[in-house]
């Protein structure tokens, strides 16, 4: 990526280059001497033509990314002692990966801009998935929905709690996400698998006893329940269940709502960071000022379909079942206790759905 020559000379390895101090205007002038940011993310958070419209003067250099690849090339960039990279938008795993290796900047010096206004976010803070709370922000998360159900040969009222998958009268007729494989099957069976009442056990019985079809397809699964091909499928990205259940497909969602087990929240791609060193600090810090104001969070939510925590963002496009709510105790999985513990669980749980 030629990346180095979008604006001001990429800093030197080591740098501890930061964003200007004093008021906003001069953070500003600052930001548009730089005349770019450089951004990696995952895709759906691509807000890019909001922010130029916003700020003509900054150009903005957005290319997507997996989570796999993001580490390394960051790590490559540090070890070329180059420093090409501004912000960074992705899962906390990868950003943890970073923050391990000491390759984060504090965001203390990027987010105190005039639109971040912490309390209008859930529960009055930001929420940060590092245990130091100042490294890896998380500006969306979303509610995972229960079982997706074929509706018209089952109730969706008769499923109350994730045991009621164990009924023999189910057996040969679920399809799971193969959780061997990682995304939103292997959330769902770490989710069991830590859960009390469930653990190792309830994996077992589900996956083995109960002979579901495997799938490593978001969208055949979910197809396949609302074609009557299975009657009920678990372990399925929540955007394809709730996209069904919207459109009407056949496919039927059981809300967290309805069950009596522990409510999962999980954050997704919905994670930002900084590079320690970034090559436009000014610019990164009016490019997060931006995306984590209500305008810019309307904007990731919209092309996501996926809440945002900041609560005076409008929630059109997102499945009202998957929006968090203040005030309530989820089970999460971004933070960095819980990856942490998910690496080290992987495989006895690989072994246990296999």
């Amino acid at each position: 990526m030629a990346l180095a020559a979008c604006g001001s000379q990429a800093a030197p390895a080591g740098s501890k280059a930061a964003p200007a101090a004093g008021d906003w205007s001069q953070v500003l002038a600052a930001a548009n001497k730089e005349g770019s940011v450089v951004v990696v993310g995952s895709g759906n958070a691509d807000a890019t033509e909001g922010f130029s419209k916003r700020y003509p003067g900054i150009k903005v250099f957005y290319t997507p990314i997996t989570g796999n690849q993001m580490p390394p090339k960051i790590l490559a960039e540090r070890s070329a002692g180059k420093h090409l990279t501004d912000v960074l938008l992705h899962g906390t795993e990868a950003a943890m990966t970073l923050e391990d290796a000491g390759a984060l900047a504090d965001l203390d010096g990027y987010i105190s801009g005039p639109d971040v206004s912490p309390d209008k976010w859930l529960d009055g803070k930001l929420q940060f998935a590092d245990n130091a709370g100042k490294y890896i922000l998380v500006y969306s998360a979303y509610v995972k929905l229960g079982p997706a159900v074929y509706a018209k040969e089952v109730d969706p009222k008769s499923i109350t709690s994730w045991h009621d998958l164990l009924d023999p009268k189910w057996k040969g007729k679920l399809i799971a996400g193969d959780a061997a494989a990682g995304g939103a099957a292997f959330g769902m069976a770490w989710y069991w698998y830590v859960t009390p009442g469930y653990g190792k056990p309830y994996l077992e019985q589900l996956y083995k006893q109960q002979s579901p079809t495997l799938s490593r397809n978001n969208q055949q699964a979910i197809n396949s329940v609302a074609h009557g091909e299975h009657l009920i499928g678990v372990g399925i990205g929540d955007n394809s269940v709730a996209n069904a259940d919207t459109k009407g497909l056949g496919a039927k969602a059981i809300p967290w709502t309805q069950l009596k087990d522990p409510p999962y929240m999980t954050a997704g791609l919905g994670a930002v960071a900084v590079p320690e060193g970034p090559p436009h600090p000014n610019a990164a810090r009016v490019y997060l000022d931006w995306l984590l104001s209500e305008e810019g969070q309307a904007l990731v939510t919209g092309n996501a379909n996926l809440p945002s925590l900041r609560q005076d963002v409008p929630t059109e496009g997102v499945f009202p079942p998957m929006l968090p709510k203040a005030g309530v105790k989820y089970f999460t999985d971004y933070s960095e206790d819980a990856i942490r513990q998910k690496a080290k669980d992987l495989a006895d749980i690989k072994a246990a759905v296999s």
